[in-house]
């Protein structure tokens, strides 16, 4: 049985897209890839509904001497946390001490690529 899964397709700024006034939608590997973008954009204790969701950046990815490996655990605990995640194959992690700024290339479901994705500024 094949399931589709469907999403409000967001533009980079997290907005909702719309042509001609019509919501566009995001399906399958498109919306997947969506969710864990947005899953791994949330900082901990932003979301009001549940103050422990999300990624702990102020407390270990925004510092001064980031741990990468406990970043790392924690991407891969919130990526396989989204509905329809069953598999990581890799993530590279690239982080600017400079800037502080964290991307992301992770390949997840054995094709689905988020490549370059900045998670931190």
């Amino acid at each position: 049985m094949n399931i589709t899964r469907s999403d409000f397709k967001l533009n980079k700024d997290g907005y909702l897209t719309e042509i001609n006034g019509d919501l566009v939608f995001v399906y399958n590997d498109d919306q997947l890839r969506q969710q864990v973008i947005q899953k791994l954009k949330v900082f901990k204790g932003e979301w009001f509904i549940n103050r422990l969701e999300g990624l702990d950046y102020y407390e270990y990815i925004l510092v001064k001497n980031p741990n990468i490996s406990l970043i790392e655990a924690s991407i891969r605990y919130a990526v396989l946390s989204v509905p329809g995640v069953y598999n990581i194959d890799y993530i590279n992690l690239s982080f600017n001490n400079k800037t502080r700024t964290l991307k992301i290339d992770i390949k997840i479901n054995g094709s689905i690529e988020i490549l370059n994705e900045e998670l931190a500024a």
